[in-house]
């Protein structure tokens, strides 16, 4: 197994492990701009822009991990 097999799988490991998302914190920094385009389409769906911030991010890691274990 390469190393970056093992980085995966270990991703793997810990995204099937039930902890609860307050334990788990980042701080991103992003342009100005991003932010409020994030606080607009968070708007449109009527939720935080913190909140969708976080579902963008995990639905964009699942879909990679989904598609690194296609190939």
């Amino acid at each position: 197994m390469t190393d970056q097999e093992d980085i995966l799988d270990y991703a793997r490991q810990l995204a099937t492990q039930s902890m609860p998302i307050s334990h788990l914190c980042y701080e991103l920094d992003i342009p100005e701009d991003t932010h409020w385009e994030l606080v607009k389409l968070a708007a449109d769906l009527k939720m935080h822009h913190e909140d969708y911030a976080i579902n963008v991010l995990i639905g964009h890691v699942e879909s990679e991990l989904d598609r690194k274990t296609k190939d």
